[in-house]
């Protein structure tokens, strides 16, 4: 292989590597974008380029026909594999470490600014009311939704599923669908280890997700007028479940309506009461995870009462919970009514997601078409350039070729003139000695004719009278 064909193998290797090196922002998590590509590569041409007789003009000039024809899009999809996996990365380092920053626009910010909330703990052992046990975090939110594919992910709303990972059917998590069976007083032979926590409700110990972008959050009246309606909801289930199961209950707290006591105080008793008689329990684990998810409707009270903003994916988790504590009560009229308030919520997410997704199919259309166009445009730019440079080489030579044959016909001239001075008496005598050879008689011989001397004279006086 001849030197310039190694010489521009090695500029195009040089300048792919330099690319892929210098193409993605870390901050942005995307491309940089070809003008901050082309100043750091131009600025970091290493010393050996000119060993080689690679200039600096040359490098952006290859560098420009390169992004022009297909380098922009391998950096293109090289910064969105490195987007994808540092976003997988970020994930699951949120996961493992069971970070619950959150900001106010976004999940459960709301509810952390304000009043904190208190943690409700159970346990083993009940004392003064429940107030040492384990802790158990807040519920788990709803799937994460997105614009690829709306109506499974609308599917997966149900209680107890998740977009990662479905547990196995246990019989709490039956009990839920059936809420009749589960407080029908009498024993069971089910053992505890078959009735996971995790199979029943949102109430689980999983940390809660950052709040999802893709789901747009309501104005704050209507965010207030949906938990003020679970609350109320809540509320009358909670009443109806002890008066059926506890209604010593209603007497020693003189609560004799629904709005007598707030959802944390229903909670806290109804799990104080259950936790002594346990109505069909299967366990001490099951315990656990129906008081757990009776606390998990603090949140509701807090947010209505303290006027915390809530975002909407945080609607729809306590939408899901609520759903979940009226189907363990067995409250099937107040289940209904979660039922429409989700149904109203998950129609207008599927329009917004929809039109979201129309938005961005259209959005990538016109990119995509306006990027082919600035791709034509930069290659006309590159052809405009060389055939412009093409046009000032012509020019140059045309110029030194009118130039050089203008000299040489100078030159044909002089020389001419020069032979005509210096041969012009000769000739004319050759001419006059032909004539008077033609006017001879064939029988003289030219040479002898040419050598007279009588014609000479003449001549000389004819030139010279020319001259004169």
């Amino acid at each position: 292989m001849s030197e310039p064909h190694k010489n521009a193998d090695f500029l195009d290797n040089w300048i792919k590597t330099q690319a892929l090196k210098y193409a993605f922002n870390e901050k942005t998590k995307g491309f940089v974008g070809k003008k901050i590509i082309r100043e750091r590569l131009i600025s970091t041409i290493p010393r050996e380029f000119i060993a080689r007789g690679i200039t600096k003009d040359r490098v952006g000039i290859r560098l420009t026909e390169m992004l022009a024809s297909d380098l922009t899009q391998a950096l293109v999809r090289e910064c969105d594999e490195k987007r994808i996996k540092s976003n997988e990365f970020d994930s699951n380092a949120l996961a493992a470490s069971g970070s619950s920053q959150y900001n106010r626009s976004g999940s459960d910010d709301g509810l952390q600014n304000g009043k904190k909330p208190k943690t409700t703990t159970v346990g083993a052992e009940a004392k003064d009311d429940m107030h040492r046990g384990v802790e158990v975090s807040i519920t788990t939110p709803s799937p994460a939704l997105t614009v690829a594919n709306v109506d499974p992910v609308i599917a997966e709303f149900v209680a107890g599923k998740s977009s990662q990972a479905r547990p196995k059917p246990s019989t709490m998590h039956a009990a839920a669908q059936k809420p009749s069976d589960i407080f029908s007083r009498g024993g069971s032979s089910t053992p505890a280890s078959r009735s996971p926590a995790s199979s029943i409700a949102p109430a689980v110990v999983d940390p809660p997700l950052p709040s999802d972008p893709e789901i747009p959050s309501l104005p704050f009246k209507q965010q207030h007028r949906i938990l003020t309606t679970l609350q109320s909801i809540l509320e009358c289930a909670y009443y109806d479940f002890a008066r059926k199961h506890y209604p010593n209950l209603l007497v020693r707290k003189h609560w004799d309506c629904p709005e007598a006591g707030e959802i944390t105080q229903w909670a806290r008793n109804i799990a104080f009461e259950f936790r002594k008689d346990p109505i069909n329990t299967k366990g001490a684990r099951d315990v656990e995870v129906f008081i757990s998810t009776l606390k998990s409707t603090d949140e509701i009270r807090h947010a209505a009462v303290h006027r915390i903003p809530v975002s909407g994916k945080d609607i729809q988790r306590l939408i899901e919970n609520s759903k979940t504590v009226v189907g363990m009560l067995g409250d099937k009229r107040r289940k209904r009514e979660v039922d429409s308030i989700r149904e109203i919520m998950d129609k207008n997410i599927r329009i917004v997601l929809e039109l979201r997704k129309e938005k961005e199919d259209k959005l990538k259309a016109e990119l995509e078409k306006l990027e082919e166009w600035k791709r034509i445009l930069e290659l006309r730019e590159m052809r405009a350039i060389r055939q412009a440079d093409q046009q000032e080489e012509k020019i140059e030579r045309s110029f030194r070729d009118e130039v050089e044959r203008a000299l040489n016909l100078l030159e044909t001239e002089e020389d001419d003139d020069a032979d005509v001075e210096g041969d012009g008496s000769e000739k004319e005598p050759e001419t006059a000695g032909s004539e008077r050879v033609d006017n001879s008689t064939p029988d003289q011989h030219d040479e002898e004719y040419f050598h007279e001397s009588e014609i000479w004279p003449v001549i000389e006086v004819d030139d010279r009278y020319t001259g004169a």
